[in-house]
């Protein structure tokens, strides 16, 4: 990878005594330094005991630990013993009907023959690295695309179209030429949060987002690529591009948008309920992997009299006030962002519209938005957001 990768340090637990594993017993690592989701593969040395004081008796135990930049390496979303990888094989299935590697369900419950000493067998990750049977539309359009471009990357077309037809797993690419999200002096904003852009010839900015296997839901995680898929992009590109281009690949930076309002509902008896299919149905909207609403595009403008008329186009939805939206640009260049449109601070007046902070930025909702249930409603002003209703962690950020 392009950035200098963490180390990393297993250890083991002998007596109440942590011991460093020898570099030698990791046997394999599938996930290159916890990059990727993958197998770390151990041998464990006979003197792991268990009957220790400092963790739970009963269980043997390892820890894992990294020292360096920590930002690159994956979420951890579970850890599970005695995993192992499968490959799909398609022998004897003709019916080229729709699996698991699209909807992300789990397909893997048991195996077609058993396995002595295996009681039971689950599916920990979504399937990668598939793809869908090819349709003779999709031929056709793989071929008109393919004597365009010629398996040579010169325009941001090429670029895009290429990206997409060897990795699957990319949803969407944006190609920005004469940009690197890499230089620091590549782009600075004015008080009014004007984006400047300094022209860096040469350079090529390839911005891949990632497909969805199972829908987003409120409060989930946001797809990104792993710096190892960030890698072999880059190095696609690499041997189809200019010898000259400087090319990175970055993913997207996801700013979120929540919505504050006050909205009188059709029925009183649960306007809990009420507000809970509201902030379904914004999340919805707002989703770049949904089909209605925004979708997944760069240079994305939000206005408020869109978000409004949608909310007003809710069948149990009478009335809205009190509109504004907040835009929350995470931790980038060191720092984060907050936006209000009802604050005057940046433009002098109150702003209607909401606009990326940086051109490969994407709009995505927020885990819920502020909305306040009213019997009836009356046309108002929302205020500017104040320090009595930030809330830690999402609008109120204290970074070191």
């Amino acid at each position: 990878v392009t950035e200098k990768q963490p180390r990393i340090f297993w250890h083991y637990l002998c007596g109440n005594d942590w011991k460093a594993l020898s570099s030698r017993r990791v046997l394999s690592d599938t996930t290159r330094g916890f990059l990727t989701p993958g197998i770390v593969t151990l041998d464990i040395p006979d003197d792991i005991t268990k009957g220790n004081k400092a963790m739970d008796s009963d269980l043997y135990w390892l820890r894992v630990s990294a020292r360096g930049n920590l930002d690159i390496l994956c979420s951890l979303i579970g850890v599970h013993a005695h995993g192992a990888c499968v490959t799909r094989s398609d022998e004897g299935d003709e019916t080229g009907e729709e699996t698991g590697e699209e909807t992300g369900r789990t397909i893997i419950e048991r195996a077609k023959i058993a396995l002595p000493g295996i009681s039971r067998i689950s599916q920990a990750t979504a399937f990668f690295g598939g793809r869908q049977k090819e349709t003779d539309s999709r031929t056709k359009d793989r071929v008109r695309e393919r004597l365009r471009h010629k398996m040579r990357a010169v325009t941001p077309w090429d670029y895009e179209r290429l990206v997409l037809a060897e990795f699957p797993e990319v949803f969407k690419v944006k190609c920005f030429t004469n940009l690197s999200s890499l230089d620091k002096d590549a782009f600075t904003h004015d008080f009014n949060q004007n984006l400047i852009l300094a022209q860096r010839p040469g350079h090529v900015l390839v911005v891949p987002v990632a497909g969805q296997k199972s829908e987003v839901l409120p409060g989930g995680k946001l797809p990104r690529l792993s710096r190892v898929v960030l890698e072999r992009i880059r190095k696609f590109l690499s041997r189809h591009a200019s010898p000259f281009a400087k090319i990175s690949v970055e993913n997207p930076v996801y700013e979120r948008i929540r919505v504050r309002c006050r909205v009188a509902f059709t029925g009183r008896e649960n306007p809990g309920r009420d507000i809970l299919r509201l902030n379904r149905a914004l999340w919805e909207y707002l989703s770049p992997w949904h089909p209605e609403g925004y979708e997944g595009r760069f240079g994305w403008q939000i206005r408020s009299e869109d978000l409004m008329a949608y909310i007003s186009g809710r069948p149990y939805v009478t009335g809205v006030t009190r509109f504004s939206m907040l835009k929350m640009t995470d931790k980038t260049r060191d720092w984060y962002g907050l936006f209000d449109t009802r604050d005057p601070f940046y433009t002098g007046e109150a702003s209607e519209l909401i606009q990326p902070f940086y051109p490969w930025s994407l709009a995505v909702p927020d885990t819920h938005h502020t909305i306040e249930a009213a019997d009836h409603v009356v046309p108002e002003e929302a205020e500017p957001l104040g320090i009595n209703t930030l809330e830690i962690g999402t609008t109120f950020i204290i970074d070191r």
